[in-house]
């Protein structure tokens, strides 16, 4: 850019072009050159989010997940997984009866239940930031998915309680993202 300038001055100065032409031309390279910066700033800003929803994920989600994994250790925890196909946990409850029954005895004491709900809430978080960002689809966060779908599916009694009890109001980001993701 620098050297299209001062070309640009030499034949000014040259008498090659005359100076309204040359004042345009700056102009409009200049602001070809802002629009390149700005695309350029906000990929980079995209990109630094994208990096920020993995590390969340990482620092946030999966610790919480370990706490409730060593929680759940003296289990049997075959029938922990119950899919989020329906949005009506009597429906989730009629499909999926064993694993229904063993999410509401394993999750449902105290000292697990808080575990649960810090689980839920960092679970929705982290689908708030993915919807927002619109990063669904993109192929960094690929990586995520079925981690993701595998945490839902952990603590998927307690959700579709909780949107039960709340009309669905409840992690509501978190069913749009295990709908889309699984």
């Amino acid at each position: 850019m620098g050297a299209i300038v001062l070309v640009l001055i030499v034949a000014t100065i040259s008498d090659y072009m005359n100076v309204d032409i040359t004042l345009k031309l700056l102009t409009l390279l200049l602001g070809l050159s802002a629009i390149h910066k700005y695309a350029y700033e906000k990929d980079r800003a995209r990109k630094t989010e994208i990096i920020d929803l993995i590390s969340f994920f990482r620092k946030e989600l999966l610790p919480e997940s370990e706490v409730l994994h060593d929680k759940l250790r003296n289990y049997d925890i075959e029938n922990l997984y119950m899919k989020m196909d329906f949005d009506d946990i009597i429906l989730a409850e009629k499909h999926y009866p064993i694993e229904f029954e063993t999410q509401t005895n394993l999750l449902a004491p105290l000292e697990t239940i808080k575990v649960v709900t810090s689980m839920a809430n960092a679970i929705e978080e982290f689908a708030v930031r993915v919807l927002t960002l619109d990063a669904e689809k993109e192929n960094s966060i690929a990586i995520l998915k079925n981690s993701f779908v595998q945490l839902t599916e952990t603590i998927s009694t307690y959700i579709l309680k909780e949107r039960k009890l709340t009309d669905n109001l409840n992690f509501t980001n978190t069913q749009k993202l295990y709908t889309l993701w699984r």
